[in-house]
């Protein structure tokens, strides 16, 4: 997480933020609140409908 921190802060948000999501596959559960301000985030980047919402099954 500190490298994500770093990239979204000194390189790119966009990207950080896409770093964040595929890393989200092989982390812990996460939630809800957390998953509600991801799609939010993707919205702001406009990702479209369906970047986010294919990692709900990772609610806990």
């Amino acid at each position: 997480m500190p490298a994500l921190s770093h990239a979204a802060v000194h390189a790119c948000p966009d990207l950080a933020f896409r770093f964040l999501l595929r890393a989200l596959t092989y982390g812990p559960q996460i939630t809800r609140k957390q998953y509600e301000r991801y799609v939010e985030l993707g919205r702001q980047f406009e990702y479209g409908q369906f970047l986010v919402p294919s990692y709900e099954h990772l609610m806990r």
